[in-house]
């Protein structure tokens, strides 16, 4: 009897993780549809980052694995065992696919765009309230008690990161939201700044000051992470100063100088880190690149502030650097660790594949960068052919995950059976 609990207890687990892996899946589908668009675009010798790159790459990728990571290793932090409901979950699943493609075709179909990008946001808006009340159900459930010590430190540094990650799920919403009035009353980069600066960062140092110390068994004093606080108020100063570029120029400065101040701390903690950590592993360069990213970006973005002119020749490059270099690399890191390794696969091709996606991505991004400066667009498109076979790579281990979980609940499933028969 025991053994048949302990059985569908585990395999009731497994199951339910499957449709959190598929925010995962389908993010990295988007990353290889966003450089195929980028590359269309260097090819055509159109504008590098159009909106539809842009939504691509915020809502298609970057989201949905924000959103796979929060329903992985929320439960994990919170020391609840599972999400308050799995179905809500899929539902989550379901509606932030179908809003996707709505908003795709509203780019390939610009007579009815109105109708199609209001379908898209509507969509985006019911699973994003989904995503929040899910969450804040599941923390209200008594934690598990795992009866193993935990650090004062640690402690506090979560309540710390709760902070950022509370907020970003706020700006998610509230984003939603502003979706539905894009082009309307809110101009289309307020909406690219909200989502960028008030999900994506908050999120990625709330999650960061939460995953970071237990993967590299090295504490950060939990003080330093008080130093980025007020950088929760960055995005919306930031936003509100897009709706009047020159007039609220001081608002722009403001919420950039706290962003900077937020991330800047948060990177310089995450090399202290890795740098100190015993656990000298590949994955770690991930961690190093998506922290220098974060330093060369957000510097970049700063200066613009007080350097105006060099948005015209500087301002691609500076997203370029936040989408791909910030986000995807500590991705593809943390994917390794904990989704994009989870089925049993050769340690050889665990290395090789690490090794490959981290050379070709980041040597796509110097030649793309560079030649991008240099207006050549020949070599712009290999750069750029780099990095997505680097993420096609990466989009095929992620494929192949789930097939061998589902294989795997198989063979647990046929063990239990021949166990209870004896």
């Amino acid at each position: 009897m025991g053994l048949r609990k302990a059985h569908e207890g585990r395999c009731r687990m497994k199951k339910e993780a499957i449709p959190r892996f598929f925010f995962v899946y389908t993010g990295y589908l988007y990353l290889v549809i966003s450089l195929i668009l980028l590359i269309l675009n260097v090819v055509t010798k159109k504008l590098f980052f159009t909106q539809l790159v842009y939504n691509t790459m915020i809502f298609g990728f970057i989201m949905m694995l924000i959103f796979g990571m929060s329903y992985n290793l929320i439960p994990i932090f919170s020391r609840r065992l599972t999400f308050h409901s799995n179905k809500m979950i899929i539902i989550h699943l379901i509606l932030a696919n179908l809003a996707l493609a709505f908003m795709v075709a509203s780019y390939l179909f610009q007579d009815i765009f109105t109708l199609l990008h209001l379908t898209f946001s509507l969509l985006w808006l019911i699973g994003a309230i989904l995503y929040v009340a899910n969450i804040m159900l599941t923390v209200r459930k008594p934690p598990h008690d795992y009866k193993t010590p935990v650090k004062e430190n640690t402690i506090k540094l979560d309540k710390i990161a709760s902070k950022f990650t509370t907020s970003a799920g706020l700006y998610v919403v509230l984003g939603a939201f502003l979706l539905l009035l894009q082009d309307v009353i809110i101009p289309f980069p307020v909406i690219v700044h909200w989502h960028t600066t008030g999900v994506v960062m908050l999120m990625i140092i709330g999650v960061g000051y939460h995953v970071f110390p237990r993967i590299t068994k090295v504490q950060v004093p939990y003080k330093t992470a008080y130093v980025g606080i007020l950088g929760i108020f960055a995005p919306l100063l930031l936003a509100l100063s897009r709706m009047n570029p020159r007039g609220l120029q001081f608002l722009f400065l403001a919420g950039a100088f706290l962003e900077y101040v937020a991330v800047l701390n948060f990177a310089v903690s995450l090399i202290y880190m890795v740098f100190k950590s015993p656990k000298k592993r590949l994955v770690m360069a991930y961690y190093l690149a998506s922290a220098f990213a974060m330093i060369i970006g957000l510097s970049l973005g700063f200066s613009f502030g007080f350097f105006p002119d060099w948005i015209v020749t500087l301002f691609q490059v500076h997203a370029f650097i936040n989408l791909f270099g910030i986000v995807t690399f500590l991705i593809f890191g943390v994917s390794f660790q904990m989704i994009f390794f989870y089925p049993t696969l050769p340690n050889a091709f665990k290395k090789f594949a690490q090794v490959f996606i981290f050379v070709t991505f980041l040597t796509g991004m110097v030649m793309s960068i560079g030649a991008y400066l240099a207006n050549d667009f020949m070599v712009l498109s290999w750069g750029l052919a780099l990095m997505l076979l680097a993420s096609i790579v990466g989009a095929i281990g992620i494929t192949i995950s789930p097939v061998l979980i589902k294989l795997k609940l198989i063979r647990l499933e046929n063990e239990a059976k021949r166990a209870l028969d004896l």
